[in-house]
């Protein structure tokens, strides 16, 4: 990764006890609105201060802008979101009969795995059974996320090939029941 000079910009610090970004103190007399520059070596914050040189860093002008610490927020399902548009989207099923119509309609003879998201089942008259799902799927197995990320519909043959995929408090018996 190349250096990088970050010019003209307002660092936001960590938080209220940390006034570093990434563990590089703020010299001394600059606040919140001081514009100043910002200096990556390998990726992380290696200086902070005004009119930095560039010493062969690639320069990007940040004309002002606001700069804070990076964010890795995995609550936001932003990985999952890029992955759900390869997916079977079952959004617009108002039932689990209808969800189950649409998991047979995507058959698939190589029998690999089939993964939906999007079902809202709260909304639903019907329940989502195991039993639908697999009629609907048979051997293929069959992984469906709810719309919201916190519930999940699989069928007979996820169940059994990957119950390590489940949180540690199921335990499967040889029939794959909980």
């Amino acid at each position: 990764m190349p250096d990088l000079l970050l010019t003209r910009c307002r660092v936001v610090p960590g938080g209220s006890a940390d006034t570093s970004l990434r563990g590089t103190s703020e010299p001394a007399g600059v606040g919140r609105d001081a514009v100043v520059d910002v200096r990556l070596v390998g990726g992380r914050v290696a200086r902070i201060g005004p009119s930095l040189e560039a010493d062969g860093a690639e320069v990007l002008d940040a004309d002002g802008r606001i700069l804070l610490r990076g964010l890795w927020d995995e609550h936001a399902h932003v990985t999952q979101a890029a992955l759900a548009s390869t997916w079977l989207q079952l959004g617009a099923a108002t039932s689990a009969a209808e969800a189950a119509a649409l998991v047979r309609a995507a058959a698939d003879p190589s029998g690999s795995p089939l993964v939906g998201i999007g079902f809202r089942d709260g909304v639903w008259a019907d329940r989502p059974t195991r039993a639908l799902l697999d009629e609907a799927a048979g051997e293929r197995p069959v992984v469906l996320q709810s719309h919201d990320i916190h519930a999940v519909w699989l069928n007979t043959s996820e169940l059994c090939t990957t119950p390590s995929c489940m949180p540690s408090v199921y335990h499967f018996d040889t029939s794959c029941s909980l």
